[in-house]
């Protein structure tokens, strides 16, 4: 896998001579991945080799741009930095279907985000409640789906789809679990339910969401959506922001709040002390802070 991966990092390299001989050898390369990922998206044969040739095609132009991103993205290799680039063309495309209004949006979102949504579901779901877990991501996909998608619209680039998408379900998840049980604070009884939610929490690894109680406030629901949708609407410009932190910080802030990892593994991850990790986030989020104001 290594000669692989070394031999994908070379080939992207390459592109910068912009040469016939230079993309072709890409094409060969990263063929198979890109028709892969096309198969797994396209619920039909004929759509996936529209979507291969869409992808391709989108590729090409940023052919020029490859090698500096693989650079910066600090990557373990080749490979893993262009399924993140495919991944985020199909989420872009995606999002046009939304747009366009296309019949098939909705089987594409499930069959390329299903899993993972489901995972973030999991994550999201409040002690006492992965007996609901089933229901919630129900409820979760409705939610992305309602006003023709407007939720997933709502991106606009300015970083990764998948990170974006992530943040939004997590949202949707809370608000059903605020829905469903209340508000949970450790230490507290299940049947507990206080205030507003704190959706993400920095310092609490098991019970990352704090989910409130809307009292089947009609008026409560529709200014969390209209908040949910606000959230969605600034994550280009904070998905924007991280990339002008230092990389180490960068790292340790994606692993935390958008690839869901706990602050202990980000430790054993980077080679930290769990304390110096928690400093790391404060100080950056401190840093990320006036984006959001």
């Amino acid at each position: 896998m290594g000669d692989q991966d070394d031999a994908a990092a070379d080939a992207i390299h390459a592109l910068a001579d912009d040469t016939s001989a230079t993309w072709e050898a890409f094409v060969r390369l990263a063929g198979a991945q890109v028709w892969k990922a096309s198969l797994r998206a396209a619920p039909r044969r004929a759509q996936a080799e529209t979507l291969f040739a869409h992808l391709t095609a989108r590729l090409y132009e940023d052919r020029l741009a490859l090698a500096s991103r693989l650079t910066v993205s600090r990557l373990p290799n080749g490979a893993t930095f262009l399924a993140r680039e495919i991944d985020g063309l199909i989420g872009c495309w995606m999002v046009e279907l939304f747009r366009t209004g296309a019949a098939e949006a909705a089987e594409v979102l499930a069959r390329v985000f299903y899993g993972d949504i489901k995972a973030w579901v999991q994550r999201a779901a409040p002690p006492g409640a992965q007996a609901g877990v089933e229901d919630r991501v129900q409820d979760v996909f409705a939610a992305l789906l309602e006003n023709d998608g407007r939720s997933i619209t709502a991106y606009r680039g300015g970083g990764p789809f998948r990170a974006f998408l992530r943040i939004v379900v997590v949202n949707l998840a809370a608000e059903s679990a605020r829905r469903e049980h209340g508000r949970y604070r450790p230490g507290a009884s299940p049947d507990a339910v206080v205030g507003r939610p704190r959706l993400v929490s920095l310092n609490d690894d098991d019970h990352p969401l704090d989910p409130a109680d809307d009292r089947d406030d009609p008026e409560a629901a529709l200014l969390a959506l209209e908040d949910l949708l606000t959230r969605a609407e600034r994550e280009g410009a904070v998905l924007a922001a991280l990339r002008q932190l230092p990389a180490d910080a960068r790292r340790v802030l994606e692993a935390r709040f958008l690839d869901g990892r706990k602050p202990r593994e980000i430790a054993a991850m980077t080679g930290r002390d769990v304390k110096e990790v928690y400093r790391i986030l404060e100080r950056t989020l401190a840093q990320l802070k006036q984006v959001l104001v």
